[in-house]
């Protein structure tokens, strides 16, 4: 029997997160400032996520016109092979 080790995905976490004043525009052809917070959790091979984002400012670069954004997420996550398997 295979005892969890490093690289297996069975180690566990939690980590709550949180972004404030991202500039999107280092993105390149959108603009306006990322807010966001939420948490992650699990195995690194089923990672869960959740958590909301607010853009209130967001614009594309060929337009004035700013719109605001709002979204809250959940999803699954597989950190060992960098696939998401879930999403809300």
């Amino acid at each position: 029997m295979r005892r969890p080790g490093k690289g297996s995905g069975q180690h566990t976490f939690a980590w709550n997160y949180t972004f404030e004043n991202a500039n999107l525009a280092a993105f390149g052809g959108i603009w306006g400032t990322l807010f966001s917070s939420g948490n992650f959790q699990g195995m690194l091979r089923e990672v869960r996520v959740q958590g909301t984002a607010t853009v209130p400012n967001f614009k594309f670069h060929d337009t004035s016109h700013e719109r605001q954004l709002a979204v809250a997420y959940h999803a699954i996550v597989d950190g060992t092979k960098a696939t998401q398997s879930s999403n809300k």
